[in-house]
């Protein structure tokens, strides 16, 4: 069995997969190596690959709520604050659709907190407008800037529903 792996000879796999693998010794060598490559591809995927409106993968995973799909492509090298074409980044996504963990995690590893879209609005401006009072709560309580305008000059407490509108008033938000 000595000098056989799976079937074939593991000296003739060896020498066809040298001008990559580089005089390695292991089956393991090999592996590492194409898995090295598959991780600069990946890279690169991630901030090249685009759908129909600019979103990209860790944009499309926010948007959907995907948590460990969001720290995954994170820990892998994703732009934590990549836009599409509207300028909407993960972080507006998660607040806008409530994914209070996603917006917790996002603000974790750096996510910016007063991006603007192409409206002007922030992460706050959007959960406001939505009517997600937890996150209201959470991105105020990180420091994010309750006067903050967009493009029209409204602050989150203009573009307020429901019970954020009250939240807002009680700390004295314009």
């Amino acid at each position: 069995m000595a000098g056989k792996w799976n079937l074939f000879s593991f000296s003739s796999w060896k020498r066809q997969w040298m001008p990559v693998v580089v005089s390695s010794e292991t089956p393991f060598m090999p592996a590492a190596t194409m898995c090295q490559w598959f991780m600069f591809w990946l890279k690169t995927c991630l901030s090249v690959a685009k759908g129909k409106f600019g979103s990209n993968s860790l944009i499309f995973a926010s948007e959907n709520g995907h948590l460990e799909i969001v720290k995954y492509l994170i820990s892998v090298g994703a732009d934590k604050d990549a836009k599409n074409e509207d300028g909407y980044t993960p972080l507006m996504y998660a607040s806008y659709f409530g994914k209070i963990g996603l917006v917790q995690y996002l603000i974790s590893v750096g996510a910016n907190k007063e991006a603007k879209d192409k409206n002007g609005y922030t992460p706050l401006i959007c959960t406001s407008f939505n009517g997600r009072l937890e996150v209201v709560q959470y991105l105020i309580s990180v420091g994010a800037n309750k006067e903050a305008k967009n493009n029209d000059g409204e602050t989150a407490l203009m573009v307020a529903k429901g019970k954020v509108i009250y939240y807002l008033k009680t700390i004295c938000a314009n």
